[in-house]
């Protein structure tokens, strides 16, 4: 099962928190017949009734960030509503009374998170290909597996293509967005740390390889001049 994870900046995110009360937030994590902007080579967007099945029958959960080790909620737990209407999926999420759940609670209300993607693979998708420079393809039916709020809302094809390539490469996309958005606060983890030095010295490993060429040719350089002189 291919598992694809798509963001939408229109999600009209809110939250409601009152003293000694669950906190709530609630909003949108997909909008129906709305193209997305450019991915690779096609544009995407979501039919009425795609996430149909999945509501009646899957047990969806609520992640911070598209992280497993930080559940917020699920459906099977009463602690996540999700409901198709006009407009697309709609979402109400109890946060739990955790670390994580009041992290995600104020990280939301001060905006540094402002947007909800979801994570699915397809059943049925439709293709238009009529247009030679841009085909639009459109999800006819999927197996929502999880919503997530996140601090990156927009899914430019810049950031689709980065999300591949690193994740290629063996760098979690996640991990890395995570680490950047906790050191412009300066709250940065030792995991945090780690993470980074372990991808610095990966990254290393490419370029290096070219280094090593531009002096070895420069080397040869300098070698065929010196003996031209003699």
């Amino acid at each position: 099962m291919k598992v694809e994870r798509r963001n939408y900046p229109i999600t009209d995110l809110e939250i409601r928190s009152e003293e000694n009360e669950p906190t709530f937030i609630r909003g949108y994590a997909a909008v129906f017949e709305k193209l997305s902007v450019p991915l690779f080579d096609f544009r995407e967007k979501i039919q009425h009734g795609a996430f149909k099945e999945s509501l009646e029958k899957n047990n969806v959960k609520a992640l911070w960030n598209h992280n497993a080790d930080f559940p917020l909620g699920s459906t099977n737990g009463k602690t996540l509503t999700l409901e198709e209407d006009d407009k697309g999926l709609r979402f109400e999420l109890e946060l739990p009374d955790n670390t994580w759940g009041r992290d995600a609670g104020i990280a939301i209300k001060r905006k540094d998170v402002d947007g909800v993607s979801f994570g699915f693979s397809v059943n049925k998708d439709e293709w238009d290909h009529s247009n030679s420079k841009e085909s639009i393809r459109t999800l006819v039916d999927v197996n929502l597996i999880e919503i997530s709020p996140t601090p990156f809302p927009a899914y430019p094809a810049t950031s689709v293509s980065a999300r591949s390539e690193l994740e290629e490469q063996g760098i979690d996309y996640n991990q890395l967005a995570g680490a950047l958005v906790r050191s412009k606060s300066g709250e940065l983890t030792d995991d945090d740390y780690e993470f980074i030095r372990s991808t610095i010295d990966l990254l290393k490993g490419f370029v290096e390889p070219k280094i090593r060429t531009e002096n070895l040719r420069r080397r040869l350089e300098l070698a065929e001049k010196l003996y031209i002189q003699e």
